[in-house]
This record gives structure tokens, sequence and C-alpha cells, in this order.
């Protein structure tokens, strides 16, 4: 497997329409949908599933573009959108990238700003009594929302602006938005998420591979959830 974001043919014009378009849809719709069930969305069910709205229509539009808006042939729509083999190396690429960010993030944390966020895993109904609720609260957290935000925001955003721009600049770009979007969990964690998502960038387009970043960002959702919990 070649190194590289592999060229996709939607452009940064597209790509930052359907970004603007994906993001009002996936902030308008869940709570639409959600609440004549829980007018007041304080239900731990009920925010899990306005949550899995939101990662499911950023998957959805994700997929939308890769695949001109016809869903199929979908591998080649996940193919485009980096889900496509990669070499043993990427694992240790994949590591280091993450024991990096855990440092940067260790020193802006205790030389800059400690970031104050919000307990999602408990508002999303990780220690909800109903079993049911916890294990699709865990597995939304560790499961769906990496796997749609790394489509989203690396094998759609990302490659999209990769099209036309050089790494760096394609990378802040990808990585401030990611840690924007992020901004209602605790406005302190903009930064470090921002630092998280151009990191993300850097080794997809180390490894030309978009799963390394799917295990990083399901090992760093998996870590935060174990120390909140």
């Amino acid at each position: 497997m070649e190194a590289g974001v592999q060229p996709v043919p939607w452009t940064p014009r597209t790509t930052f329409w359907w970004l603007l378009g994906g993001l009002l849809l996936a902030i308008i719709i869940p709570p639409l949908v959600v609440a004549p069930f829980d007018p007041d969305l304080e239900g731990d069910g009920a925010l899990l599933a306005a949550q899995a709205l939101f990662d499911g229509l950023l998957l959805f539009v994700a997929l939308g573009v890769a695949s001109d808006w016809k869903f199929k042939p979908l591998p080649r729509a996940l193919r485009l959108l980096g889900l496509r083999p990669f070499r043993p190396k990427a694992i240790l690429l994949m590591l280091g990238t993450l024991v990096a960010y855990y440092i940067a993030a260790g020193l802006f944390a205790s030389l800059v700003l400690k970031p104050n966020q919000e307990d999602i895993g408990g508002e999303l109904g990780v220690g909800n009594p109903s079993i049911v609720i916890a294990v699709l609260a865990v597995v939304m957290i560790v499961g769906l929302a990496p796997v749609a935000e790394e489509l989203f925001f690396r094998g759609f955003l990302f490659a999209g602006l990769r099209t036309r721009w050089s790494l760096w600049p394609a990378a802040l770009t990808s990585g401030l938005i990611f840690g924007l979007v992020h901004a209602p969990t605790g406005i302190t964690t903009v930064v470090p998420l921002a630092a998280l998502g151009v990191a993300l960038c850097w080794l997809y387009d180390r490894t030309g591979s978009l799963w390394p970043c799917v295990i990083a960002h399901m090992i760093n959702n998996g870590l935060a959830l174990a120390l909140v919990s």
C-alpha cells in the first residue's frame, strides 16, 4: 500500500459545501426526530439516540459524496474514503502518533490550560441501570463515533482539501473544524482535539489508509471513557 492520501473526485469547493450541509443536517435533524419522545432531551436514551443520528448523518454525507449520491458500489466509496489495506508498520506509526499527542496534550494541560470536558459517557448512558442503554452507549462512543467521524473529517473533509492543498494547510483546517465541532462538550477542549485532528490527518497521509486513524480514535475514546468512569 502506497503512502499518501489517494486522489478523490470531490474538490475543495464541493468539500466545503457538503461540510456545511452535513453539519447543518447533523445539528438540526437529531433534535427534531428525538424531541417528540423527550422534548427536553434529558434522558439517556434520548441523548443516545440524538448522538447516534448525528454520527449517522455524518456517515451518510461522507458516503453520499464518495458514491456521487448513488451509494453503490459501496466498497468503492469506502475505499475512496480511505478504508484501504495498510502495512504493519502503520500500527507503529499509529501508536507513536497517540503517544506524541498524549505528551503534547499533557504539556498543554499543565502549562497552558487544563481542558474541562463534560462527562459524555455519563450523559449518553454508560452508567445507566439499563444494561441495554449502557452497552449501546459504549458501542457508540468507542465504535460508531470513531468510524463516522474519521470517514467524515479525514476520509471526506481532509482528503477533499488535499486534492488541491498541501498537507499542513489541509490538516490544520480539518483539525480545527474537528475541534470546533466538539466545542459544545467543553470549549477548552477545542485546542487539544484540534491537535488530535491534525495528528490523525498526518497519520492518514503517512499511511495511505484511514484504518490506523479509526483504530487510534477508538483507543482514544476508550481511554477517555475508562478514565472518567
